[in-house]
C-alpha cells in the first residue's frame, strides 16, 4: 500500500532518516500552537463526477486514538483505530460500514525509532484476505523503500513488486523519487522508472504534531488521511511527474490559518480537482 506512489500515479486511493534517529523529526513536530485535526473535509472532482468525505479525528492528549470517514453522499463510514507501543504508532485497524474489521497494518521499528516494515492484511471480513510486505533503510538524505506481496497467510513471497528510491530534504520532506529494479541502492533504475520531483511551502502541515507521525506514516503509508494532501513537516505546492515521455503536474493551493496551518488546500492535475477544508482543535 504505497501511499506516496499512489498520489504520484493520479489515483484516488492511498522519517528525519539516515543515522540520526526519527526523534529529530519528534523535536520538530513541537512547533507553533500544537494543534490537532479535528475535521478533514474535502471534495473530488473528476469529470462529472463529485464525491464528498468528511474525516473527523480523536486524541489522548496528542496521540490519535480513532479516525472516522464519512462518505457524505452515500452515508458509508469507515473507522480507524490506532494504537502505540513505547509511544510509537505501532498498529491501525480499519473497521467497514457494519463495524467488521477489513484491514490491518502492523509497524515495526528499527532502534533509531524509525519504521523498518510495515504489514498490510487487507479483506479480513472474506475468506480471502490479501498481504502486502514493505520494507524500509536510510542513508543520511534517501529512503529505500521495497514492497512486496503475497497471497498466503502462511509466508510472504521473496519478491518485491515496487521499489523506489526518495531522496529527503533537511526537514524530512520528500522532494525526489525514482524506481529502481532490485531492493538495493545501487541498483539501476527501472527501465520505465516514473520520476518525481516535488516542492513545498514553509507552512506546517496538518498532521505535524501527532504524536509518533514521521515521514513514512504520513506520506509513504498514508496513515492519517484518504485526501491528496501531503507532506510530512511542510506542504507539497508542486509535484512534477515523468515518465519516458509522458508528464504531468500536481498542484496544491494553499490558504492558512494565523498560526500558519493549512485550512483549505484544492489539489488540481490536469481536469481532476479536490478541496479541502480542515479544522483543529
Amino acid at each position: 500500500m504505497n501511499h506516496f506512489f499512489l498520489l504520484t500515479c493520479g489515483s484516488l486511493l492511498f522519517a528525519s532518516c539516515g543515522s540520526s534517529s526519527e526523534d529529530d523529526s519528534t523535536d520538530k513536530v513541537l512547533i507553533r500552537d500544537h494543534l490537532l485535526v479535528q475535521s478533514l473535509s474535502y471534495t473530488v472532482t473528476e469529470g462529472n463526477e463529485t464525491n464528498r468525505i468528511q474525516e473527523q479525528y480523536e486524541y489522548e492528549d496528542s496521540s490519535i486514538i480513532r479516525r472516522t470517514d464519512t462518505n457524505l453522499d452515500s452515508g458509508k463510514t469507515t473507522v480507524f483505530t490506532y494504537t502505540y507501543t513505547n509511544d510509537l504508532i505501532s498498529d491501525v485497524k480499519i473497521y467497514d460500514a457494519n463495524d467488521d474489521l477489513d484491514a490491518e497494518i502492523n509497524i515495526y521499528y528499527n532502534d533509531n525509532n524509525q519504521v523498518y516494515s510495515y504489514e498490510y492484511t487487507a479483506d479480513l471480513n472474506t475468506n480471502s484476505p490479501t498481504y502486502l510486505l514493505a520494507t524500509f533503510s536510510y542513508t543520511e538524505d534517501q529512503i529505500l523503500h521495497c514492497d512486496g506481496k503475497h497471497w498466503s497467510s502462511v509466508e510472504y513471497k521473496d519478491v518485491y513488486d515496487t521499489v523506489s528510491v526518495y531522496t529527503t530534504d533537511e526537514n524530512g520532506n520528500i522532494v525526489q523519487s525514482t524506481e529502481i529494479v532490485d531492493c538495493d541502492l545501487s541498483a539501476p533504475t527501472t527501465a520505465n522508472s516514473t520520476e518525481t520531483e516535488i516542492e513545498y511551502d514553509s507552512h506546517s502541515s496538518p498532521f505535524i504534531n501527532v504524536n509518533g507521525n514521521n515521514r513514512i506514516l504520513n506520506d509513504i503509508i498514508g496513515i492519517f488521511t484518504d485526501s491528496r494532501i501531503r507532506g510530512f513537516y511542510n506542504n507539497a505546492t508542486r509535484l512534477s511527474e515523468s515518465q519516458s515521455s509522458e508528464y504531468n503536474t500536481q498542484v496544491w493551493v494553499t490558504e492558512y490559518n494565523d498560526a500558519g496551518y493549512p485550512i483549505t488546500i484544492q489539489w488540481s492535475l490536469d481536469t481532476n480537482r479536490e478541496d479541502v477544508e480542515i479544522t483543529y482543535y
